[in-house]
């Protein structure tokens, strides 16, 4: 394992993502917690060696194909939002056999401690998304790689689209120091219930819709649930997407509109804003105009991430906005 990338699409990481995958759609003793482990231990490993290596200022750095690449596709937003789905895969399992047998809380924390531990999560993961938001452009997008000058670039594979994913991740898995997630109770003492539902009444929420629910401890305490800077550099991204997403370059799911529009549906997840949602309504309209904006054929026209696949696919998701899932990203 040592000799694979360690990015999304041909490396270690977009492996961790098929495992999780398998998990969480077959059964959660599909793949056994010991393989998964070890691929969250080469990564970490192979992050730190880097950085190491060429004297980095933050702990974990990886690079592909020569360059040190910050977007979700080949670079490290994608690296670092997989271990984060590592640690919320888990707890969202933990939650569900707590209920189930009626267990205490507490085991949930035990199995997250498993794959990272809250040293790894405070030392090594939140420096290092620490450092991302500080690298941004004025603008607030992301640079496709490290000492890149050039803010172009606004895809799902570089730039503020696959980005915002790592930084929602980081701000529902509680990554601040002392904090557990909204969706665990801290009562160590008593059996795990699950949060009110909301009225259909209630604000920017639609009674048809199954949409991210607090906990109303965590309505009340954000920080239970992460910290606010990394919700607000999510949202941040969303801005830049919706100010310069509608690409010329075509409307692929990698480096193209529907992708971007992916960013909307993610928001929209999150936050229950009923805005995200219309921005990707308007992103899937877009698209709807197949051929009529693009100025490049894609290499491969007919595939999942460069070609009408992808975009088909996209125009199915939406129409289940509560469900949708970016395809080999998002669990």
């Amino acid at each position: 394992m040592s000799d694979l990338p360690d990015e999304i699409l041909y490396g270690k990481a977009g492996y961790l993502y098929n495992l999780l995958y398998l998990n969480k759609h077959i059964g959660p003793d599909t793949v056994s917690p010991d393989h998964i482990k070890q691929v969250v231990a080469a990564l970490l490993q192979s992050g730190q060696q880097l950085a190491r290596k060429e004297k980095r200022s933050v702990p974990l750095m990886y690079m592909w194909h020569g360059k040190y690449y910050i977007g979700g596709a080949h670079g490290i937003s994608g690296i670092l939002y997989m271990l984060l789905l590592v640690t919320s895969a888990i707890l969202q399992s933990g939650r569900n056999l707590a209920h189930k047998e009626k267990i205490k809380v507490p085991l949930m924390y035990r199995w997250r401690k498993s794959y990272l531990s809250q040293t790894e999560l405070d030392t090594l993961l939140r420096p290092t998304i620490d450092y991302l938001q500080g690298i941004r452009y004025p603008s607030k997008n992301f640079p496709s790689s490290l000492n890149s000058d050039s803010d172009r670039l606004v895809h799902w594979c570089h730039g503020a689209p696959g980005a915002v994913y790592l930084f929602t991740e980081a701000y529902k898995v509680g990554l601040i120091r002392g904090s557990e997630p909204a969706f665990a109770w801290r009562e160590s003492g008593k059996p795990f219930r699950e949060p009110p539902t909301p009225s259909p009444s209630s604000p920017n929420r639609d009674s048809n819709l199954d949409l991210p629910v607090l906990s109303s401890r965590a309505q009340h305490d954000k920080r239970v649930f992460g910290d606010d800077q990394y919700m607000q550099t999510a949202l941040d991204c969303g801005e830049v997407v919706w100010k310069r997403g509608l690409l010329a370059k075509g409307y692929s799911i990698c480096h193209g509109v529907s992708g971007n529009a992916y960013t909307f549906l993610h928001l929209y997840q999150v936050t229950g804003d009923l805005k995200h949602l219309h921005r990707a309504c308007q992103f899937a309209d877009w698209c709807f105009t197949y051929g009529k904006h693009q100025t490049q054929i894609p290499d491969r026209p007919l595939s999942l991430f460069e070609g009408i696949a992808g975009v088909i696919y996209f125009l199915f998701d939406i129409q289940e906005p509560n469900k949708a899932q970016f395809p080999g990203y998002s669990l």
